[in-house]
Protein backbone atom coordinates (compact mmCIF):
# COMPACT_ATOMS: atom_id res chain seq x y z
CA UNK A 1 0.00 0.00 0.00
CA UNK A 2 1.36 3.61 -1.15
CA UNK A 3 1.67 6.27 1.71
CA UNK A 4 -1.40 8.18 0.07
CA UNK A 5 -3.62 4.99 0.62
CA UNK A 6 -1.61 4.43 4.41
CA UNK A 7 -2.74 8.05 5.36
CA UNK A 8 -6.49 7.30 4.09
CA UNK A 9 -5.94 4.14 6.24
CA UNK A 10 -4.92 5.94 9.26
CA UNK A 11 -7.55 8.57 8.95
CA UNK A 12 -10.43 5.84 8.59
CA UNK A 13 -8.63 3.85 12.47
CA UNK A 14 -8.52 7.29 13.99
CA UNK A 15 -11.76 8.29 13.16
CA UNK A 16 -13.78 5.03 14.38
CA UNK A 17 -11.96 4.92 17.68
CA UNK A 18 -13.33 8.44 18.03
CA UNK A 19 -16.39 7.72 17.26
CA UNK A 20 -16.29 4.96 19.73
CA UNK A 21 -15.25 7.26 22.13
CA UNK A 22 -18.64 9.23 21.67
CA UNK A 23 -17.38 11.79 19.53
CA UNK A 24 -19.22 12.38 16.15
CA UNK A 25 -16.32 12.97 13.26
CA UNK A 26 -16.29 14.84 9.96
CA UNK A 27 -13.31 14.82 7.10
CA UNK A 28 -13.11 18.15 5.14
CA UNK A 29 -14.09 18.44 1.52
CA UNK A 30 -10.78 20.37 0.22
CA UNK A 31 -7.52 18.75 0.08
CA UNK A 32 -6.24 22.35 1.24
CA UNK A 33 -7.18 21.89 4.72
CA UNK A 34 -4.37 21.79 7.35
CA UNK A 35 -6.41 19.37 9.58
CA UNK A 36 -7.53 15.92 8.35
CA UNK A 37 -11.15 15.78 10.92
CA UNK A 38 -13.22 17.45 12.82
CA UNK A 39 -13.99 15.98 16.30
CA UNK A 40 -17.22 17.28 17.58
CA UNK A 41 -19.02 16.43 21.09
CA UNK A 42 -21.59 18.95 23.37
CA UNK A 43 -21.36 21.39 21.03
CA UNK A 44 -17.34 21.61 20.61
CA UNK A 45 -14.94 21.18 18.50
CA UNK A 46 -11.23 19.84 17.94
CA UNK A 47 -9.15 20.15 14.55
CA UNK A 48 -6.92 16.86 14.29
CA UNK A 49 -4.23 15.62 12.01
CA UNK A 50 -3.23 12.42 11.48
CA UNK A 51 -0.12 11.30 10.95
CA UNK A 52 2.25 8.15 11.36
CA UNK A 53 3.37 7.06 14.60
CA UNK A 54 7.47 5.96 13.73
CA UNK A 55 10.05 3.74 16.37
CA UNK A 56 12.52 6.63 17.18
CA UNK A 57 15.72 4.85 15.93
CA UNK A 58 17.80 7.63 18.22
CA UNK A 59 17.03 5.14 21.17
CA UNK A 60 18.85 1.79 21.03
CA UNK A 61 17.23 -1.43 21.90
CA UNK A 62 14.04 0.46 21.47
CA UNK A 63 11.51 -2.58 22.19
CA UNK A 64 8.84 -0.70 20.92
CA UNK A 65 8.71 1.65 24.11
CA UNK A 66 10.06 5.09 22.47
CA UNK A 67 8.06 6.41 19.44
CA UNK A 68 8.07 9.57 17.29
CA UNK A 69 5.38 11.87 16.14
CA UNK A 70 5.83 14.41 13.70
CA UNK A 71 4.04 17.84 13.79
CA UNK A 72 4.54 19.39 10.34
CA UNK A 73 3.30 19.37 6.32
CA UNK A 74 6.50 19.13 3.52
CA UNK A 75 6.27 21.08 1.15
CA UNK A 76 6.16 17.95 -2.37
CA UNK A 77 8.35 20.65 -4.64
CA UNK A 78 10.63 22.84 -2.33
CA UNK A 79 10.76 19.95 0.49
CA UNK A 80 10.44 22.63 3.02
CA UNK A 81 8.82 21.84 6.66
CA UNK A 82 5.56 23.74 7.67
CA UNK A 83 5.05 23.76 11.01
CA UNK A 84 0.89 23.82 11.70
CA UNK A 85 0.12 26.05 14.48
CA UNK A 86 -2.57 26.56 16.92
CA UNK A 87 -5.12 28.21 14.47
CA UNK A 88 -4.88 25.35 12.47
CA UNK A 89 -4.73 22.01 14.20
CA UNK A 90 -5.44 21.44 17.83
CA UNK A 91 -4.32 18.03 18.17
CA UNK A 92 -1.41 15.80 16.08
CA UNK A 93 -2.98 12.21 16.48
CA UNK A 94 0.06 9.61 15.48
CA UNK A 95 -1.02 6.14 14.11
CA UNK A 96 1.29 2.56 14.15
CA UNK A 97 -0.04 -0.14 11.23
CA UNK A 98 2.43 -2.72 12.50
CA UNK A 99 0.71 -2.92 16.13
CA UNK A 100 -1.97 -0.34 16.23
CA UNK A 101 -0.87 1.95 19.15
CA UNK A 102 -1.61 5.44 18.71
CA UNK A 103 -0.57 8.62 20.65
CA UNK A 104 -3.18 11.51 20.57
CA UNK A 105 -0.86 14.83 21.29
CA UNK A 106 -1.88 18.46 21.63
CA UNK A 107 0.03 21.08 19.44
CA UNK A 108 1.65 23.02 22.64
CA UNK A 109 3.19 20.14 23.08
CA UNK A 110 5.90 20.66 20.63
CA UNK A 111 6.72 23.74 21.47
CA UNK A 112 7.28 24.60 17.77
CA UNK A 113 9.19 21.63 16.94
CA UNK A 114 9.21 19.87 14.32
CA UNK A 115 8.55 16.45 16.21
CA UNK A 116 8.22 14.77 19.93
CA UNK A 117 8.70 11.55 21.15
CA UNK A 118 6.11 9.47 23.20
CA UNK A 119 7.02 6.91 25.72
CA UNK A 120 5.05 3.52 26.22
CA UNK A 121 6.67 3.23 29.62
CA UNK A 122 4.47 4.56 32.51
CA UNK A 123 5.91 7.75 34.06
CA UNK A 124 8.27 8.81 31.36
CA UNK A 125 7.67 11.80 28.76
CA UNK A 126 4.58 12.03 27.18
CA UNK A 127 3.12 8.77 28.42
CA UNK A 128 0.31 9.84 29.46
CA UNK A 129 -0.98 10.32 25.52
CA UNK A 130 -0.01 6.74 24.42
CA UNK A 131 -3.09 5.12 23.43
CA UNK A 132 -5.33 7.48 25.58
CA UNK A 133 -7.72 10.08 24.28
CA UNK A 134 -6.42 12.68 27.52
CA UNK A 135 -5.34 15.28 25.37
CA UNK A 136 -8.79 15.74 23.72
CA UNK A 137 -10.92 14.91 26.75
CA UNK A 138 -8.57 17.83 28.45
CA UNK A 139 -9.43 20.08 25.38
CA UNK A 140 -12.92 20.04 25.93
CA UNK A 141 -12.59 20.29 29.48
CA UNK A 142 -14.17 16.63 30.00
CA UNK A 143 -13.43 13.18 31.98
CA UNK A 144 -13.13 9.92 29.86
CA UNK A 145 -16.80 8.67 31.07
CA UNK A 146 -18.69 5.92 29.41
CA UNK A 147 -21.06 7.70 27.32
CA UNK A 148 -24.76 6.31 27.53
CA UNK A 149 -26.44 6.44 24.27
CA UNK A 150 -30.13 7.89 24.22
CA UNK A 151 -31.98 6.98 20.88
CA UNK A 152 -31.36 10.17 19.11
CA UNK A 153 -27.88 9.98 19.87
CA UNK A 154 -27.84 6.69 18.65
CA UNK A 155 -28.95 7.54 15.35
CA UNK A 156 -26.63 10.40 14.89
CA UNK A 157 -23.88 8.07 15.48
CA UNK A 158 -25.40 4.62 13.12
CA UNK A 159 -26.02 8.01 10.27
CA UNK A 160 -22.01 9.06 10.81
CA UNK A 161 -21.44 5.13 10.51
CA UNK A 162 -23.18 4.73 7.33
CA UNK A 163 -21.28 7.95 5.58
CA UNK A 164 -18.14 6.50 7.51
CA UNK A 165 -18.78 2.75 5.59
CA UNK A 166 -19.49 4.66 2.41
CA UNK A 167 -15.84 6.30 2.77
CA UNK A 168 -14.28 3.07 3.78
CA UNK A 169 -15.87 1.39 0.37
CA UNK A 170 -14.45 3.94 -1.92
CA UNK A 171 -10.93 3.83 -0.40
CA UNK A 172 -11.14 0.10 -0.60
CA UNK A 173 -12.25 0.55 -4.46
CA UNK A 174 -9.55 2.73 -4.99
CA UNK A 175 -6.98 0.42 -3.97
CA UNK A 176 -7.16 -2.03 -6.51
CA UNK A 177 -8.60 -5.36 -4.21
CA UNK A 178 -6.13 -7.61 -2.90
CA UNK A 179 -6.08 -6.21 1.15
CA UNK A 180 -5.42 -9.11 3.41
CA UNK A 181 -7.97 -9.77 6.23
CA UNK A 182 -5.63 -8.17 8.54
CA UNK A 183 -5.27 -5.03 7.13
CA UNK A 184 -6.79 -2.09 8.98
CA UNK A 185 -8.99 -0.72 6.52
CA UNK A 186 -10.35 -4.64 5.70
CA UNK A 187 -10.63 -4.73 9.56
CA UNK A 188 -12.61 -1.37 10.17
CA UNK A 189 -15.07 -2.07 7.34
CA UNK A 190 -16.17 -4.91 9.42
CA UNK A 191 -16.72 -3.59 12.87
CA UNK A 192 -18.29 -0.69 10.86
CA UNK A 193 -20.90 -2.76 9.06
CA UNK A 194 -21.25 -5.09 12.36
CA UNK A 195 -21.99 -1.92 14.23
CA UNK A 196 -24.52 -0.84 11.61
CA UNK A 197 -26.13 -4.40 11.39
CA UNK A 198 -25.73 -5.21 15.79
CA UNK A 199 -28.23 -1.35 15.74
CA UNK A 200 -30.97 -2.52 12.83
CA UNK A 201 -29.49 -0.42 10.02
CA UNK A 202 -29.72 -2.43 6.60
CA UNK A 203 -26.50 -2.94 4.30
CA UNK A 204 -26.90 -2.19 0.19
Amino acid sequence: MDELKLADAREVVIAGKLMLEGYSVSRPLSGSSRYDLIAEKDGKTAKIQVKSLKLDSAYKDNEDRVYKLEAYSLNPITKKKNLYNENEVDIIVGYNHNNGYFAAVPLKSFEGKYSCVVHTEVGKTRNEYMNSWKALNDLFNTDIVKIQYDKGYLEGMLDAAESELYILYQIKKRSGGGLHSTDPLVIRIKETEDFLRKNGRELE
